[in-house]
């Protein structure tokens, strides 16, 4: 073999080694930028999914479903909707059960005309018309004034809040056109579809639908201030401020073997709104007290 023709054999294979380097160097650089990229949308999206949502903690689950067990409280017995106002968690028991609303139908009643006075269609220095057909026993304004009266709203709100006052809410929910149009109105607080016993003369709400009405409430907290001062001024040290101030916001209502509570607690790391509605007669209290008493824990150290 002539000099020539082996210098020409040892430049080709030269070159075909430094293709193959340079060719690997591309491909694994191509590869690991692809691999780097690839793994970098994971980890975005793993972040996202970790931010973005948190499954309900059992702990709050199994603390309520002992305590029940324990206490022997069937299930049929109690209606409950528990929510994180950051719209994270919910915890239920017959959510969607219809239960004897007793005073809680006041809450959305009150809101319903707080909204009218933020929309400029009323004021709370306006009266309105306390007809002798509107009495009910119980105390509030038919202590002060008799029937045939004009009462303004703001008293008219104040006590139906603070005195949980029949009267007061007959009024309120005559002047809405009726106790049926006042339910129809009601419903604007959910996107539920309610069956026809809701808006029937009987006087029945559900835990989940209370609860969307909390969660207005509390999402538009800034419109409701008075009402929210006198939720809180109801009832102290009773009901779900039973067995530790909570400062809570809360409407109750009781009768005959029901006991009810809607409300939220703000004084927590993860605010939270609560519905009770019970069977159980004047133990319906305690039980009330003892359920919010395992929320308020859970929620004071969630994410402490």
């Amino acid at each position: 073999m002539s000099k020539d023709i082996l210098i020409k054999a040892l430049s080709i294979v030269v070159c075909l080694c430094l293709g193959l380097v340079i060719g690997s160097f591309i491909f694994d650089g191509k590869f690991e930028a692809e691999v780097a990229e690839d793994t970098t949308e994971k980890t975005s999206k793993q972040e996202e999914v970790v931010v973005n949502t948190r499954e309900p903690s059992t702990q709050l689950i199994d603390s309520i479903n002992a305590y029940l067990t324990e206490n022997g409280i069937s299930q049929e017995q109690i209606g409950i909707s528990i929510r994180s106002l950051d719209g994270i968690e919910a915890y239920e028991i017959n959510g969607d059960v219809e239960f004897t609303a007793a005073s809680v139908y006041k809450l959305p009643l009150a809101m319903i005309w707080y909204e009218k006075v933020n929309n400029g269609e009323i004021t709370l220095q306006d009266t309105l018309y306390y007809d002798p057909a509107y009495y009910e026993s119980g105390a509030g304004v038919a202590d002060e004034y008799a029937a045939g009266s004009n009462i303004t709203l703001e008293t008219l709100l104040n006590s139906l809040i603070i005195k949980s006052d029949n009267t007061a809410g007959h009024i309120l929910f005559e002047n809405l056109g009726g106790w049926t149009n006042f339910k129809q109105e009601a419903t604007k607080y959910t996107s539920r579809q309610m069956d026809d016993e809701f808006y029937s003369y009987e006087n029945v709400l559900t835990p989940n639908y209370t609860g969307d009405v909390l969660q207005y409430l509390y999402d538009h907290k800034d419109s409701f201030s008075t009402l929210i001062e006198n939720m809180k001024n109801a009832m102290p040290n009773n009901y779900l401020d039973l067995r530790i101030n909570t400062h809570a916001a809360q409407k109750y209502g009781s009768f005959d073997y029901a006991e009810n509570v809607a409300g939220f607690v703000e004084e927590v790391n993860i605010p939270y709104s609560i519905a009770i509605f019970t069977t159980l007669g004047t133990n319906g209290v305690n039980v009330i007290g003892d359920i919010n008493q395992i929320c308020f824990e859970y929620f004071a150290n969630e994410h402490a």
